[in-house]
């Protein structure tokens, strides 16, 4: 992604849960906030007013401060990333005619099913910006005026999504009776804007806790001021859910490393396909740096139940075909979800001496259609960027 705002600036450009697919599937961070602080260089803060005590509080650092990271850091990476899960949105079940609840009852699941394994879910939906003690205009937000005192969240409109939260939890019984703002003049509530059925996530927010700066402000944010809110199960904007599993024994010392071999970001801005019923196959050609041992594999699908064929050939000196040479793995995955995968190559890892080329051939088959699939990344010419930059 290319940020056109000035440097201060960028880090307020926002962008998708994919594209920290693409840095980290790249060998680039995650790494320890204490190595790199997310805050100016000269730690400038910004403050608010609070009304209650009637006096200034530390709120956030600055964007009017040097926010550039030493380029040490560029391609430091303190755990791999092994695996991303691009899950079906519940919000992707509703349309003009209703609610398919079959549909959100699977994409929910689909969620679920990545909790238990201990990995929280990143999602995309529309914000209500209430805040404590305050009802929007548009009232997706219920601030805590219901009967479990907590803030809950519903997006009743199909309308642009504008944050990205983390889902930590759920509660199947959560009452759909909590979502909604009473009427100030007659104090009911507008069943049209409350959900079909009960449940929701619970949901961690960025907006701040009851705690101190810089991860807090008085009073806080949702339920208890401490960043947490209920989403309900059928907030129609919930979309892009993905979660992310890294490999955390593989902390590195400064003695150790790895080399990814890698010609784009994965899946970088925009990910799309080729489809056809023929047989279709990928493939990429590299030239080994030195004395190496290939130990994993990774591609990226962008549809769900995909069988995925890898095949890696040491190419001969005259190849001109990326199958022509000898062939050293062969295996097959079927992945539930789209995403970035990694296969650990196991006994058939092998090694490679300085300059010898070798292809990794991938061929996707999607079960649901029987179609062959092919996927590529996507972006902006430079003719655009250059216009979106005036």
């Amino acid at each position: 992604m290319v940020s056109t705002k000035d440097v201060s600036q960028r880090l307020n450009s926002g962008g998708w849960q994919v594209y920290g697919t693409s840095l980290f599937s790249s060998g680039i961070g995650p790494v320890p906030e204490e190595d790199v602080p997310y805050r100016g260089k000269e730690g400038k803060i910004e403050t608010g007013w609070d009304p209650d005590t009637k006096k200034e509080f530390n709120y956030c650092y600055s964007a009017d401060d040097d926010w550039t990271v030493d380029e040490k850091w560029r391609f430091v990476q303190g755990v791999e990333m092994q695996e991303s899960y691009q899950l079906p949105s519940p919000g992707d079940y509703v349309d003009a005619e209703g609610w398919n609840f079959e549909g959100v009852a699977s994409a929910n699941e689909a969620i679920k099913q990545q909790l238990y394994a201990g990995r929280g879910v990143a999602i995309a939906f529309m914000a209500d910006q209430s805040r404590p003690g305050q009802v929007s205009q548009t009232g997706y937000m219920n601030p805590g005026n219901n009967a479990t005192n907590t803030w809950a969240h519903y997006t009743y409109d199909k309308v642009n999504i504008s944050h990205a939260v983390t889902i930590v939890g759920w509660d199947d019984t959560y009452s759909k009776d909590n979502f909604g703002n009473p009427d100030p003049e007659t104090g009911k509530v507008d069943p049209a804007k409350q959900p079909p059925k009960d449940g929701a996530w619970i949901v961690k927010n960025s907006w701040g806790a009851d705690s101190d700066f810089p991860n807090g402000y008085p009073g806080g944010w949702g339920t208890n001021g401490e960043g947490y809110f209920y989403l309900s199960y059928y907030d129609k904007t919930i979309t892009k859910p993905e979660a992310f599993d890294f490999d955390v024994e593989s902390i590195l010392d400064e003695r150790e490393s790895y080399s990814i071999y890698q010609y784009d970001y994965l899946p970088a801005q925009n990910a799309s396909v080729m489809t056809d019923e023929r047989m279709l196959h990928e493939a990429n050609v590299f030239t080994a740096e030195g004395g190496q041992t290939v130990r994993k594999l990774t591609c990226e699908t962008t549809r769900p139940n995909m069988q995925t064929t890898y095949e890696v050939y040491k190419l001969d000196k005259d190849a001109t075909n990326p199958t022509e040479g000898e062939k050293l793995v062969t295996l097959e995955k079927t992945y539930e979800f789209g995403g970035f995968h990694t296969v650990d190559l196991g006994d058939q890892a092998f090694s490679l001496n300085k300059g010898e080329q070798f292809s990794v051939v991938v061929t996707q088959k999607c079960l649901d259609d029987d179609s062959y699939y092919v996927s590529f990344d996507a972006g902006h010419s430079k003719e655009a960027i250059e216009q979106a930059r005036k």
